[in-house]
């Protein structure tokens, strides 16, 4: 290949990893990417190969990541560097393999490999965030397709086109037999007419029930404490990221704030702390007025020290009382004893509190965000509440990204997820939507009020019913009719078995890769 067209190739991959940010998205870059990479990988010599594709696909990972990944910039780059010496290996085995079998057996190596890496990598801290399904969430009808296979066979679909374009490049130069193109085109066109079909064929649902998302900007807060402590008066954005150096500015008043909070400067902290839970209770008055039997509060909507905790919690049993509600409270409780000590010293949980006031499960978040939420784990599972209205489980922000943890709503059978979350800027609305795929897994309804970013609603399939943009007014309140019922899905019932598959197609091509050496050896030895 020219050098001239090298290079255009490789910023073309550039463009397209730039492309795939959360904050700008441009779905149908994700199907470009592996065309690209495998025609630059295998056209030159491996180390010219290696640098056409690394140095794109890092820089571009870097611009298109950079406020999305909430860590320092030093570990930032280091995340990213790392995860792209990673993704060489699936083209490193396509590389070897590609030449050395049949022609449609040789376009399964590479999406195989990399359903396989991600999958490993969902298994780790990270979750499925980067997962190339997750980049299809507009487009309902192979979003459905998660229903069979989870997120695995839209990303096989996704990286199945890379090696496929590139047959059909060389076999229309050679002006040889398509049917492999055409068997992977029809299969795509067949899995999205199915989804719209699903669709367009689901029953209706057995009951609707009217739920109250709510979400609060507790900025305040923090903006009171950094005050107090520091005697200046600091304006923080709305919009602020987690990797932002003045957010780890503003959390640097944290140890005066735990050593002293009764000394009196601090008194308007505490304050702040009761006036956010008031206006939780105001504003989800307004949501009991217009019918609503189910309200579920933003994640750490209820911030408090431990010692404020239990009349917090019998407010909420109060409201849930008297107003005859299923109240979901979620609390971020800071344990200040325990600040210096190297363990957790926040309690991240959403309290379900029935319409007698009774409390029927305290879960805390099961995954905290590495690195960055110094809480106290849950214990890895979900539960579930058959109410009146229907089977509802609670589950809070990143344990969403986590389906195998997730499939567990399959198991119980639950018909509403309850998702209380707490997002930025830059991750919205990709975060939320990613949390409606494990909706479309399982084959049940989401709610997901969240702070600083799209408070969401969907059915069994996905479809968004509701929507409230938390910047575009300073009402956080997201009433909605929700229809739930409980989807029987193929991967609820029978989880990762599509990964299981891409590791038998590895296993094949391997096999026989090694018995056509061996078979050519003893060719040989008997030639002699």
């Amino acid at each position: 290949m020219k050098v001239r067209q090298s290079l255009i190739l490789s910023s073309l991959l550039f463009l397209a990893s730039v492309l795939l940010s959360p904050k700008w998205l441009v779905p149908l870059a994700a199907w470009v990417v592996p065309i690209l990479l495998i025609r630059l990988f295998r056209t030159h010599t491996l180390w010219k190969a290696i640098l056409l594709v690394y140095i794109p696909t890092s820089l571009g990972g870097i611009i298109a990541n950079y406020g999305v990944v909430p860590y320092p910039l030093p570990i930032f780059l280091g995340i990213l560097l790392l995860g792209g010496l990673f993704g060489l290996i699936p083209l490193l085995l396509d590389r070897w393999l590609h030449s050395r079998l049949p022609d449609l057996l040789a376009t399964l190596v590479y999406p195989a490999a990399v359903v396989l890496l991600d999958y490993w990598t969902a298994s780790g801290p990270q979750g499925v965030w980067g997962n190339v399904a997750n980049t299809q969430y507009g487009f309902l009808p192979l979003m459905q397709l998660a229903s069979v296979t989870g997120i695995w066979g839209i990303g096989f679909l996704i990286y199945w086109a890379g090696p496929m374009v590139n047959l059909l490049d060389e076999r229309w130069r050679q002006k040889a037999s398509l049917r492999p193109a055409m068997l992977y085109g029809g299969l795509l066109l067949l899995v999205i007419a199915g989804g719209g079909i699903r669709m367009l064929t689901a029953p209706q649902a057995d009951k609707n029930i009217k739920v109250a998302g709510l979400s609060v900007n507790n900025l305040f807060i923090l903006q009171r404490m950094y005050e107090a402590e520091k005697g200046e008066p600091i304006m923080i954005p709305s919009r602020i990221s987690q990797s932002d150096p003045a957010l780890a500015e503003l959390s640097s008043v944290y140890p005066a704030f735990f050593a002293e909070s009764s000394a009196p400067r601090f008194t308007p902290v505490l304050q702040a702390y009761e006036e956010s839970l008031e206006n939780l209770f105001q504003q989800s008055l307004r949501a009991v007025d217009e019918g609503a039997e189910v309200i579920v509060w933003s994640e750490g909507s209820v911030t408090c020290l431990k010692f404020m905790e239990q009349d917090f919690i019998a407010m909420g049993q109060q409201f849930a009382a008297e107003h005859q509600v299923y109240l979901f409270f979620p609390m971020a409780v800071f344990l200040p004893d325990q600040f210096d000590t190297g363990q957790p010293y926040l309690e991240n949980k959403v309290l379900s509190i029935d319409p007698q006031g009774t409390i029927l499960h305290t879960y805390y978040k099961n995954v905290p965000v590495p690195d960055l939420e110094p809480s106290v784990p849950g214990d890895g599972k979900l539960a579930v509440f058959a109410t009146p209205h229907g089977k509802i489980s609670p589950a809070i922000c990143y344990d969403a990204d986590f389906p195998a943890m997730m499939r567990q709503l399959s198991e119980l059978d639950s018909e509403l997820l309850v998702l209380p979350s707490g997002d930025w800027d830059a991750i919205d609305p990709i975060h939320g939507r990613m949390a409606l795929i494990r909706g479309i897994e399982n084959g049940c309804a989401v709610l997901r009020p969240v702070n600083q970013a799209r408070t969401l609603a969907s059915d069994a399939y996905g479809r968004v019913l509701a929507l409230d943009d938390f910047f575009a007014d300073e009402d956080h309140l997201l009433i909605v009719d929700l229809p739930i019922q409980s989807v029987s899905t193929l991967y609820g019932r029978f989880g990762d078995w599509f990964v299981w598959v891409c590791g038998m197609i590895l296993i094949v091509c391997c096999g026989l890769w090694i018995w056509t050496i061996v078979a050519q050896r003893i060719k040989l030895r008997r030639t002699d």
